[in-house]
């Protein structure tokens, strides 16, 4: 490619009371199927559902739901989220929340199609870490305290991470993505372990071409956009290159 070049990655963000009501006309843009991701059900509680839902309905979208994205979610709530949006077949995910709820709408986004197992690289870390194994059964709850909700049950001879130790209870992480703490008398022979990775990054490598290449950016976040494709170009001369909208081009040597 000659010449100069400006790629333009925008963020729109809209301000105000009234700000929700553009969420129909920016859905415009993006496929038929949502998914609506949200967590606990305050939602639910403070009229941000029903105000959502009204714009879906105004876009004209068909609309599947996940709810109870947890803080800090578990790669089970993600494996959940990937099953929906695959059997859905949903094209767009639509994250109303905070943090954790657009985080984990990301994570979800990312693995739906991908091989890998998400646990792989999302939560697993390598190098030297602290573990312990469960002395006897016991609950994992959201903050330290025998009143605080149970998260999961952990059994006999479960290694989990050390992540915070304190007085009368751990933080810890278990090996199914649960971070929650348990009582310290549960614990057992804590040691250091060391997590080696075997996975080996892809080479990637450029194409030379000895032609002048024309390249056009394609959409590929929208079903529509993906089966229209074959109509758009149809009438399009001396283009000899579509790129997907995920790559970018950094310089003028063709990487």
């Amino acid at each position: 490619m000659t010449g100069n070049f400006t790629f333009h990655n925008p963020t729109k963000l809209y301000f105000g009371e009234e700000a929700i009501e553009n969420l129909s006309k920016e859905l415009e843009n993006y496929g038929n199927k949502v998914m609506l991701v949200y967590g606990g059900g305050s939602i639910k509680r403070n009229g941000i559902y029903e105000a959502v839902k009204k714009e879906l309905e105004k876009a004209g979208k068909t609309v599947v739901e996940l709810g109870g994205v947890m803080p800090n979610p578990t790669i089970d709530k993600v494996r959940e989220g990937m099953r929906m949006a695959k059997e859905e077949a949903v094209d767009f995910i639509l994250a109303v929340g905070g943090g954790s709820t657009i985080d984990y709408c990301k994570a979800v986004a990312g693995s739906t199609y991908c091989e890998a197992d998400p646990w792989e690289y999302y939560f697993n870390e390598w190098g030297e870490m602290t573990v312990a194994s469960i002395r006897k059964a016991g609950k994992v709850r959201n903050l330290g305290g025998i009143k605080s909700p149970i998260l999961r049950e952990v059994e006999k001879n479960e290694v989990v991470r050390i992540l915070e130790p304190m007085e009368d209870w751990t933080k810890i992480l278990t090996q199914d993505g649960y971070i929650g703490y348990i009582k310290n008398d549960r614990l057992v022979k804590e040691r250091t372990e060391t997590r080696i990775s075997d996975f080996v990054a892809p080479e990637y490598t450029n194409i030379q071409k000895d032609y002048k290449i024309n390249l056009v950016w394609h959409q590929t976040t929208s079903m529509d956009a993906n089966y229209n494709i074959i109509y758009d170009i149809a009438n399009v001369k001396k283009v000899n290159t579509i790129s997907p909208t995920w790559f970018s081009v950094t310089d003028n040597n063709g990487t």
